[in-house]
């Protein structure tokens, strides 16, 4: 039996839905970056950082010569994209904090609850309550192992 989530859950699951994107996406652009400079033989670690413009200028090919324009433009215009992931990262995390430590509600008392438990954190107290526990009723523990995975369903 399928049980459809009320508009209130289903809207409660868009941040960390949200978040889930862009993390992937930080992921693509720096291994983008990544890419592209190791095609000239340069190895950077990590291309998301504030000063990696100023490293870029000083980058040079395997064999000694700076970056060809073209590379040089197109990784600075990939960073730029990159920053912007990261600043929109920051301010959903930002407000799920807020949601977290202000909001009112079973599900948010439920993520508390959750983050009080070593080892859980705010990120994966909300994907526990927002995908799982916050709209579904659990009758046995067949239920839960077969939404993670582990039982089979029928």
């Amino acid at each position: 039996m399928v049980k459809v989530p009320g508009v209130e859950e289903e809207e409660g699951r868009h941040l960390h839905w949200e978040l889930e994107v862009l993390w992937k996406e930080r992921t693509m652009h720096r291994n983008r970056i990544q890419s592209l400079l190791i095609l000239q033989g340069v190895v950077v670690r990590n291309p998301s950082g504030r000063k990696f413009l100023v490293e870029l200028e000083r980058l040079r090919t395997w064999d000694g010569r700076e970056l060809p324009g073209e590379v040089k433009a197109r990784v600075i215009r990939e960073h730029g994209r990159l920053r912007m992931v990261e600043e929109q990262i920051y301010g959903l995390k930002k407000e799920q904090e807020r949601r977290v430590k202000e909001g009112a509600g079973e599900a948010v008392g439920k993520v508390r609850k959750l983050m009080g438990l070593v080892g859980i954190g705010r990120v994966s107290a909300s994907k526990f309550v927002m995908e799982a526990f916050g709209w579904r009723e659990f009758r046995n523990r067949k239920e839960v192992g077969a939404l993670a995975g582990l039982t089979p369903t029928p």
